[in-house]
């Protein structure tokens, strides 16, 4: 009997008590966390949901769906230079591996090596989570570039001293190519991304510069992926509370077919349908928000323009005829605004949203572009945090 009390203590103790471990273990640490996510989503009858599995645009119906959006769970355990990373989502696509590593960081020189299944390091708004997203979506130009914002591979990088007032970070990566979808035969991809942070009065400035290096394969060719990037940030505390910016630029040539703008390597379903297509592509993004003293409230507003062919308009003036998907490789503006309630000590969060889209339908006699009438969301979330 004081055997089987032995055993069920040592299978619990790993999971409800990292202090008590540590304590018999010095040096080694365990720490647990994550978010659940609620979403309620409102559209028009010509709306089209991009969270989960997606409503087919221009259906006819209006738009309503209520569901979980994503259940996070992440466990990490250090022993010394070492940490190990585990984390999974939970949502309507069923149970998959958000990141699976092991970091080696030595001593306090600030070099890390990271490998496994991680992030993707490519400019400021891949590397949040969506617990810290407004709406807890990424701008739509980065989910076609990196979908998943996660692969395989390894990275190395470099971290400035902590006291320092200007700090660095500079990191550069190998990765699949793959997404997470599995480790399949690909050539490798390349990553660089660098950050400076500088502190100032109450205030810290961020500004860097992200590049994406490879290609992917179908059959016997090999089609060029290049990104670039550069993005901003500035956090600002004032008397009335906490002013943040973020800013983000990315730009290059996306392969993809004629049926969707994402690479197809990360969308293996997509590899036998349709021509292939390498489209120069620009986005950008605006965020603005800001919290006030004494108070659980947040305010934001977001910016996206997208131009996800920008080859369109030369290739349409020279075939009119031909079935030219705009909602898909045409401009798209999106405008966000909404407010966030914070509860528990931050721990429990309401986020209700508006969000106007407003997509390219074609050119017109003076070859400019030709924008719908837009569409419409109402978003309504609620996110706790452990």
């Amino acid at each position: 009997m004081k055997r089987l009390l032995l055993y069920a203590l040592l299978c619990v103790l790993p999971l409800g008590g990292s202090t008590l471990w540590a304590q018999h273990h010095r040096g080694l640490k365990i720490d647990f966390g994550g978010y659940v996510q609620t979403l309620w989503q409102i559209g028009n009858q010509y709306d089209a949901f991009t969270v989960g599995k997606n409503v087919g645009r221009y259906d006819g119906k209006p738009a309503s769906r209520f569901g979980i959006r994503r259940g996070y769970f992440s466990a990490q355990g250090s022993y010394r230079d070492i940490a190990a990373t585990i984390t999974v989502d939970v949502g309507d696509y069923g149970v998959k591996a958000h990141e699976a590593s092991i970091t080696y960081t030595p001593g306090c020189s600030g070099f890390f090596l990271k490998a496994g299944l991680q992030g993707v390091r490519f400019g400021n708004e891949l590397s949040l989570k969506s617990s810290a997203l407004e709406t807890f979506d990424r701008p739509a130009f980065l989910d076609a570039m990196i979908p998943g914002a996660i692969d395989w591979g390894a990275t190395i990088g470099y971290n400035t001293p902590a006291t320092s007032r200007t700090r660095g970070e500079v990191s550069v990566s190998v990765l699949s190519g793959n997404g997470a979808n599995k480790m399949d035969k690909s050539l490798p991809n390349f990553s660089a991304n660098t950050t400076v942070k500088h502190r100032m009065r109450g205030s810290e400035l961020a500004l860097g510069l992200s590049a994406y290096i490879g290609s992917v394969e179908k059959g016997e060719q090999l089609f060029a992926r290049r990104y670039y990037g550069a993005h901003a940030a500035l956090s600002s505390r004032y008397d009335g509370g906490v002013f943040d910016l973020r800013t983000e630029v990315a730009f290059g040539k996306q392969p993809g077919t004629l049926l969707a703008p994402y690479v197809f390597a990360s969308k293996a379903d997509e590899i036998d349908r349709g021509d292939v297509l390498v489209r120069p592509f620009v986005g950008a993004t605006l965020f603005l928000g800001n919290r006030f003293a004494h108070t659980p409230l947040r305010l934001f507003a977001r910016y996206t323009f997208t131009e996800q062919n920008r080859n369109l308009k030369e290739r349409y003036l020279q075939n009119q005829t031909y079935p030219y998907n705009f909602a898909l490789e045409g401009m798209k503006h999106t405008a966000t605004a909404g407010t966030e309630f914070y509860f528990l000590r931050d721990k429990l969060k309401l986020t209700v949203a508006y969000q106007f889209n407003s997509t390219q339908e074609g050119f017109n006699a003076s070859q400019l572009p030709t924008f719908d009438a837009g569409t419409h969301l109402g978003l309504v979330g609620l996110q706790y945090a452990f």
